[in-house]
């Protein structure tokens, strides 16, 4: 995307963070959903919408160039200034649709500092408003967080990195998309599931215990034991079926850095 030209500015769209003039164009900042379906499967997408730009490309930012502390991804438009500007244009409309489609997605881009600073570095920041009305599945403090039990079993479902036994449950690790969806605006969602399961409760990881270099994300069940597992089969049918619906998100995971870390 060549050099930095100017300052990052802060952009008033939901999803975008930041636009800043490089030496061919314009750099884009927006939350890491946003660039997996904007690469679509096998970069699909993004050669689609590159395509339809006469006299300027879109690339996303690659693995290999996130850093560990990056909360946020880029992408470039670069070529002629006509073109570029139709290219910001294009990815505009196509945020702006995928926001429209998928609401849970505004109440997601809190999850990764939707006001991610403009200079990087660092979890949220930039006067972001928390959207989660309701701590009740959230695990928030590290005094509430389980204590593991045992070691992280690596999982072979896809969405899902590994599982490990707590003193009254078990924790997950998925990749950020996947709590994003769980969660829901509000943490509607992740009630609704919780409140179908007898005898167990599950928890999203919260925002405030993420650690900069966290590539995935935690979610708790506890309770009995037949809760627990109810609680376990509850959560891999909704990943299943979101990865049915979604399948540009087998190509996002590896985005994310699909094994985690124990």
């Amino acid at each position: 995307g060549g050099p930095r030209t100017g300052e990052p500015v802060e952009d008033p769209q939901d999803g975008i963070n930041s636009v800043c003039p490089t030496r061919d164009g314009m750099e884009l900042s927006v939350f890491p959903p946003i660039l997996m379906h904007l690469v679509g499967r096998g970069g699909s997408k993004i050669r689609e919408i590159s395509d339809s730009i006469m006299g300027a490309e879109i690339k996303a930012q690659s693995r290999s160039d996130v850093t560990p502390d990056q909360t946020d991804r880029k992408v470039y438009v670069f070529g002629n200034p006509q073109g570029v500007e139709q290219g910001v244009r294009a990815i505009r409309a196509f945020v702006e649709e995928l926001m429209t489609n998928h609401p849970e997605m505004r109440s997601g881009g809190d999850m990764y500092g939707a006001r991610n600073p403009v200079m990087g570095g660092g979890m949220g920041g930039g006067g972001t408003t928390t959207v989660h009305a309701s701590g009740a599945n959230y695990a928030s403090s590290s005094s509430s967080m389980p204590q593991r039990i045992g070691e992280p079993v690596e999982d072979e479902q896809d969405g899902i990195n590994w599982m490990c036994k707590t003193s009254d449950g078990v924790e997950l690790s998925v990749f950020p998309t996947i709590l994003m969806h769980l969660v829901g605006r509000g943490g509607s969602k992740i009630r609704e599931v919780s409140d179908s399961v007898v005898g167990a409760t599950i928890k999203a990881q919260g925002r405030d215990t993420v650690t900069p270099d966290q590539t995935d994300r935690k979610i708790f069940i506890y309770g009995t034991p037949q809760g627990v597992e109810q609680g376990v089969q509850v959560l891999r049918n909704f990943v299943e079926e979101l990865f049915t619906n979604h399948p540009e998100m087998r190509h996002g995971q590896e985005m994310f850095g699909k094994r985690g870390r124990f």
